[in-house]
């Protein structure tokens, strides 16, 4: 145990200087070295009286614990009371992203179950390194800034994006998994190609003539497999973010795309849809084909979760988890889900984190049949 030097009662003021009057000096206690003085003597008047003086001088260590024991029940009963301020959504995507809209709808149910206001806040760039990097790294780990984050691109960011200075798959945990949606290759509809196999058709007669663009590791990615796997010479058009690319496909700038399920409805004027991921079709695009049936490579679709810096007291994590999940089941949400896509599928932190990491075993494992590395 840590044993604490006992204060004495008298202190050793030492003897005067030169020049210092004497009678300026507390007198000494008779029978005491030259230049000790109670303790008391040299206090200003009204300070406590001798007795009080005496017994905080000779308990130190009964205050000290009182310290250390109130600073240890401090974090629980934070833990217990958050939250205390309104809750902040980074979204590493552009403004009108299927990301930024979960966010912002499911955001913005949660204040009725959370018992604060939630902020959607935007951070694209970096092709979402950026955003995902800044919840991860450089906000405090209290459950106060969080991340709306999508399974296939923290899966995806190791193996094919270089120099990442955080680990997506441990930096981020998941708090508490949302939706499960499908993609869409598309292309404008001013490019000639009516359908996918005429679409292979011309890109293969025409080796490097075409290109094809992404914004996201989730809309790279599945390209990448389906070129290599169909042995495509297409060029890669790589934009820092989804609006951009978003609006390169639109005015013909991109000629082949991913994009999620609701994009081919809200711009279906400008682009055409040429096949969907997943092995059954579905509304909205009953005529077009599965990447099952054309023999591709099964590609995942869009899985949202909110995502925390690791290190998040667990108790926050709860909290956050239980506001989503019954702002997820509102029949308001789940409306303005199906119009993107996407199914609302609630995961619990265990769950979503499960199937975080099989779909990264799964991609790592597309990625070495593709060889695909990162850049």
């Amino acid at each position: 145990m840590l044993q604490l030097p006992r204060a004495p009662d008298r202190i050793a003021v030492g003897r005067p200087e030169a020049g210092e009057r004497e009678g300026m000096r507390p007198r000494a206690l008779p029978g005491t070295p030259r230049g000790h003085f109670k303790i008391e003597e040299i206090l200003p008047s009204g300070s406590p009286t001798p007795g009080a003086i005496s017994e905080i001088l000779k308990r130190p260590l009964r205050t000290t614990l009182c310290l250390f024991a109130a600073m240890a029940v401090a974090g629980p009963l934070a833990a217990q009371e958050f939250p205390l301020k309104p809750v902040r959504i980074i979204v590493a995507g552009s403004p009108g992203t299927a990301p930024d809209i979960v966010a912002r709808v499911v955001g913005g149910e949660m204040p009725k179950f959370l018992g604060q206001p939630v902020v959607v806040e935007n951070k694209p760039g970096a092709a979402e390194m950026l955003g995902y990097e800044f919840v991860a790294r450089q906000v405090p780990t209290d459950g106060y800034t969080i991340a709306l984050g999508t399974v296939s691109s923290l899966a995806l960011m190791p193996l094919i994006m270089k120099d990442l200075r955080f680990d997506p798959l441990k930096d981020l945990p998941p708090v508490i998994g949302l939706t499960e949606g499908r993609l869409i290759l598309t292309t404008p509809v001013n490019i000639p190609w009516k359908s996918f196999k005429e679409m292979l058709e011309r890109v293969k007669a025409a080796p490097g003539k075409f290109n094809f663009g992404a914004g996201t590791p989730s809309s790279r990615f599945p390209m990448l497999v389906t070129m290599q796997q169909l042995g495509l010479d297409i060029v890669f058009i790589p934009y820092s973010t989804g609006g951009p690319y978003v609006q390169g496909l639109l005015a013909g700038d991109v000629q082949l795309g991913f994009l999620g399920m609701n994009s081919g409805i809200v711009y279906k004027d400008k682009l055409r849809v040429l096949a969907v991921t997943g092995t059954e079709r579905r509304a909205p695009y009953p005529d077009v084909p599965t990447f099952a049936e054309l023999g591709l490579p099964q590609i995942h679709g869009l899985s949202h979760m909110l995502n925390v810096p690791v290190g998040t007291p667990r108790a926050a994590m709860d909290k956050l988890a239980s506001a989503a999940s019954q702002a997820a089941n509102q029949q308001t949400v789940q409306g303005q889900m199906q119009k993107l896509g996407l199914d609302i599928l609630v995961r619990s932190a265990d769950e979503a984190n499960r199937y975080m990491q099989d779909e990264a075993r799964s991609y790592a494992e597309s990625a070495r049949r593709a060889g695909v590395r990162p850049e």
